[in-house]
């Protein structure tokens, strides 16, 4: 039988830190977390709490640089979370990899910097997220020698920046191109897409090229589509 997770579990880590990140009452972007925290289980005996999978959602398997983040959003982030000015007036795409206690072991937060880490040459900005009693010294020197941020999270859901990362340059792809456009289209097409499928990338421009009205066409053929 499954056990409950830790109060400070890899999802309820990741969880805080989105909510700091895309807080619910913005508009302005957009995130999307990777498909293995759409179970009901995390790990081999460790329940998840349905609300944490809520709160995750909406979820898709995205590569950037190396792999598959924990999480990939674009928005315009506070000055707080940022060691310098932003480039450009652009949204960052930045990358999260969450890690969380378990009921065996603590967080490893410097393996989270060196993942994230990874990421960079496709992002503009790399977070690791994980439990404020689990960062060190020595991993904070070493995600500011590798331009990794650090958001440390409480158990009660408070999450401050313990390194703030500088935004950096990148190349594009295919997957980061579309989160992008997927973030550019939520003033029009609602808070999400109602299904992660790729369809729902190229959306935007052809039901703006429809005689009928833009946000009717994409309500009723892809949005909320079933």
């Amino acid at each position: 039988m499954a056990s409950a997770a830790s109060p400070l579990s890899e999802p309820r880590v990741l969880a805080h830190a989105k909510r700091r990140l895309f807080p619910d009452d913005a508009d302005d972007g957009y995130a999307v977390v990777d498909t293995q925290f759409s179970s009901d289980q995390w790990l081999a005996n460790e329940s998840v709490d349905p609300n944490v999978t809520d709160e995750l959602a909406p979820f898709n398997h995205v590569r950037v640089g190396s792999g598959y983040p924990d999480l990939v959003g674009v928005r315009l982030l506070s000055d707080e979370l940022l060691a310098v000015d932003r480039l450009g007036d652009d949204p960052p795409l930045m990358v999260v990899e969450a890690k969380g206690h378990t009921n065996r072991s603590d967080a490893d937060v410097e393996r989270g910097i060196v993942q994230a880490y990874d990421r960079l040459h496709e992002a503009n900005a790399a977070y690791v997220a994980a439990p404020a009693n689990a960062v060190s010294q020595s991993a904070r020197t070493l995600a500011r020698e590798l331009n990794v941020g650090i958001l440390g999270v409480t158990p009660d859901g408070t999450v401050d920046p313990v390194e703030t990362p500088r935004v950096v340059g990148n190349r594009t792809t295919t997957e980061t191109t579309a989160i992008r456009f997927q973030a550019g289209a939520q003033g029009v097409a609602g808070k999400s897409f109602g299904l992660n499928h790729p369809k729902n990338y190229l959306a935007y421009p052809l039901a703006v090229s429809h005689d009928r009205d833009t946000e009717e066409i994409l309500a009723e053929h892809v949005v909320r589509a079933t």
